[in-house]
């Protein structure tokens, strides 16, 4: 697990940002201390209850009707004969909404555990709000839009212009029903105070 550290700067960047946004998920060093410990005596004690329990979640895409879908998903059932868990015991996977707290601002700082590393990476994330399916799409379309339009001049002014760095990228996001945006770049001699005073320039005069 330690290889994880070894990642681009961005990389890492994107891991904690989605530590921060899911509720419930576990950072890598913390995973690596709840698992301390189990051995390959406490495996094979666990073994015998694997896949006796759980839940699945299709998604169909693709030239099939809504039947056949269902009967592929039947006999998926059919064969790990799992077990329903109760709603209650199942883990929350959703997004944390910002909104709920002071200002609607969270500042994430973390360091780079790699000393060879010398790069620098901001990773700004709006969030817009939940998807509720009433407007029939119109939110996240219109997001999609304006990210596909604030692409090229965000490139082109913090990379081609002010050479920031050499990963620069501004991108729609939908995950659990929570519409967003990001913005990201990576620098090898700017830090982060500096990178995110030059996009929050950028995006002023954008406005």
């Amino acid at each position: 697990w330690k290889n994880h550290y070894l990642n681009m700067v961005f990389r890492l960047a994107f891991a904690e940002l989605d530590t921060y946004l899911y509720a419930n998920d576990v950072e890598k060093r913390e995973l690596s201390k709840i698992l301390d410990g189990f051995d390959y005596e406490t495996f094979k004690s666990m073994q015998t209850r694997w896949l006796r329990q759980g839940r699945m979640l299709w998604y169909a895409y693709g030239n099939l009707t809504k039947e056949q879908a269902k009967q592929i998903v039947d006999q998926a059932v059919s064969l790990t004969s799992l077990q329903s868990i109760p709603k209650d015991e199942l883990p929350s996977v959703r997004i944390v909404d910002l909104a709920t707290q002071p200002n609607n601002f969270h500042r994430l700082d973390f360091t780079v555990p790699d000393p060879t590393n010398e790069n620098s990476c901001l990773v700004s994330y709006f969030q817009y709000g939940r998807d509720t399916g009433t407007d029939g799409g119109k939110c996240n379309a219109l997001n999609n839009v304006v990210m596909q339009f604030l692409q090229e001049p965000t490139f082109d002014q913090l990379r081609t212009k002010e050479q920031l760095g050499y990963v620069v990228f501004s991108r729609p996001r939908s995950a659990r029903d929570i519409i967003s945006c990001w913005f990201l770049i990576q620098s090898p001699g700017k830090n982060c105070e500096h990178i995110r005073r030059r996009l929050d320039i950028h995006l002023a005069k954008i406005y």
